[in-house]
């Protein structure tokens, strides 16, 4: 699978991420390079499902001074500080070691779920700043696992 695939997949799985409940009615509704027939097991609803399942369990607690920080960021600074919050978060996990990639991945989704849900005036520009965060900092990592979906299989 080719690095552009999976950046369009990204945007899809991110996108499904900030829908609300019942708002997306159909898998099918998003389509990332051909559709449900075409033997492409890609759903980037279930993929968003156990995602989701990574943000659901962090304490609320560490997020906070993160959240206020995004709050006071303009918009056009989002990226930059949402890549710096993401790495805070990381960084209070493991003390100094490297940040492997499945805990960038929790961290973005925790903290990109947790501030659309506790500030929806920033929900927009999170998910852009997420769904860059990861094309920019996972992609290769993704495409070297085969995918999304040999991601979420971990």
């Amino acid at each position: 699978m080719g690095s552009r695939d999976v950046t369009a997949q990204t945007l899809a799985i991110v996108q499904c991420l900030f829908e609300e409940p019942g708002e997306l009615k159909s898998r099918q509704l998003i389509e990332c390079d051909g559709g449900p027939d075409d033997g492409d097991p890609f759903d980037p609803v279930v993929i968003a499902d156990k995602l989701r399942e990574l943000g659901d369990d962090y304490d609320a607690k560490v997020l906070q001074p993160l959240i206020k920080n995004l709050k006071q960021t303009a918009k056009d600074q989002m990226v930059s500080a949402f890549t710096d919050s993401v790495t805070t978060v990381c960084k209070s996990w493991v003390s100094t070691q490297p940040i492997p990639e499945q805990l960038l991945l929790k961290a973005s989704v925790q903290l990109g779920m947790y501030v659309a849900n506790k500030c929806p005036e920033l929900k927009s520009a999170i998910q852009g700043a997420m769904g860059t965060f990861l094309n920019t900092s996972l992609l290769p990592w993704v495409v070297e696992q085969g995918g999304w979906e040999e991601v979420t299989s971990q």
